[in-house]
């Protein structure tokens, strides 16, 4: 994780690398303190990635990487909110 933020992501968007190198000491800090995961401490974590205050539940159909790649919403998964 950190050599690719270093690496490729840093020079493609220096933000982004930060942003991510930080959800990444949150998320080792939070193992190692036990915190349950849940959708609260992810959403936390999406928030630092994002740079922004929301991270809310997808509600439809994502597409990962250039090839559109669905990743269906499945019935089961639900807003916790």
């Amino acid at each position: 994780m950190v050599g690719r933020c270093e690496g490729p992501v840093r020079q493609r968007d220096p933000v982004r690398a930060e942003r991510l190198l930080f959800a990444h000491t949150l998320a080792r800090a939070d193992a190692a303190h036990r915190a349950p995961l849940d959708f609260a401490l992810l959403a936390g974590w999406q928030r630092e990635v994002l740079g922004g205050a929301q991270a809310p539940f997808r509600a439809a159909d994502a597409y990962a990487k250039a090839e559109g790649r669905p990743r269906a919403l499945r019935p089961d998964l639900t807003d916790p909110g």
